[in-house]
């Protein structure tokens, strides 16, 4: 009896034994899931506080960076407006012609105008003609620029449904406008009955970023690669073998191709 007392004391021991093994176990992995959760946080709250930072980062450089450009254009039309001041109150024809340069080159709207105004009436005889030319010339390229055209229910591929633009450089001459008018000639023949309209494209704007074609150039949407190699064929055949060069327009300008006839000028 005494033996079977001791082994039950045992059993109970060791039961307790188990059992307390079992919950320091669970006691573990608890911790360790607790832990590793407190972990996981901490990374993500690392990972959002660095991600914060660098997208505050990121918007303090855009902002320095428009702050240094937006600088740099006013410093820009100062120096320009002063050269044009001073050039005017000199009286000497070769100033202002430079004055001019920098207002047609390198101004936007709305000082660009203004100064060309300027010129136009406070400047020597020879320089104010030329502003008047200008002013004249930029005035049509923007009410052509804006004129309204025919709306489309909706896009269409087809040649017939296709505005084209046949620009030639004021720089280029007569061959060059003689050139462009042949080529809208022919697309009617071939059944484009959009709008045809043959552009004198001003030096003065053709100056600005964005423009500044030369020699033989036409410029597409995506979607109308198609459209744009048969106008470079109908041009290549007119003014000679591979002339033209495709290039895809930064505009959106829908249903709508333009050519830029530019050669030197008395190009033949």
């Amino acid at each position: 009896m005494e033996h079977l007392q001791h082994s039950r004391e045992a059993m109970t021991q060791e039961g307790k034994t188990v059992e307390g093994k079992s919950f320091l176990e669970k006691a573990q992995i608890v911790v360790g899931v607790i832990l590793s959760i407190a972990a996981g946080y901490s990374a993500w709250q690392f990972n959002a506080a660095e991600k914060g930072i660098k997208e505050r980062e990121s918007v303090r450089k855009d902002q320095e960076e428009t702050r240094i450009n937006r600088e740099s254009l006013e410093k820009k039309q100062i120096l320009i407006y002063e050269a044009v001041v001073k050039s005017l109150e000199s009286g000497d024809v070769k100033r202002q012609m430079v004055s001019k340069a920098l207002v047609t080159s390198m101004l936007d709207d709305p000082l660009r105008t203004e100064l060309l105004a300027v010129l136009s009436t406070s400047s020597t005889p020879e320089i104010k003609k030329e502003a008047e030319a200008t002013l004249a010339q930029e005035s049509r390229f923007k009410a052509e620029q804006n004129a309204p055209r025919a709306a489309l229910v909706k896009k269409s591929s087809s040649w017939e449904d296709i505005d084209f633009d046949i620009f030639w450089c004021e720089r280029s001459g007569d061959s060059a406008r003689a050139q462009a008018e042949r080529i809208k000639s022919q697309l009617a023949a071939e059944g484009a009955k959009g709008r045809l309209r043959v552009r004198l494209l001003p030096d003065s704007i053709n100056s600005r970023p964005g423009y500044q074609h030369s020699g033989y150039v036409i410029r597409y949407n995506a979607g109308e690669e198609a459209l744009s190699v048969k106008l470079k064929a109908l041009g290549d055949g007119i003014v000679a073998p591979a002339a033209f060069v495709v290039s895809l327009s930064g505009q959106d300008t829908p249903w709508y191709l333009s050519a830029f006839v530019c050669p030197p000028a008395n190009t033949p």
